[in-house]
């Protein structure tokens, strides 16, 4: 079970069509940039914001 779906931009249709969030590619860092979502959305859940 995945409690939230990434996938890389340059990824996979299939994986992307599954996904909650397309990050950006492997050459645009990606996966840093989908850290920096997943934690300011969960800051915005903490704070009541959405």
């Amino acid at each position: 079970t995945v409690g939230f779906p990434v996938a890389m931009g340059n990824g996979s249709p299939e994986v992307k069509e599954v996904a909650k969030f397309i990050t950006k590619t492997n050459e645009e860092s990606g996966v840093a940039h989908a850290i920096y979502h997943i934690l300011e959305q969960n800051k915005r859940e903490r704070e009541g914001v959405k």
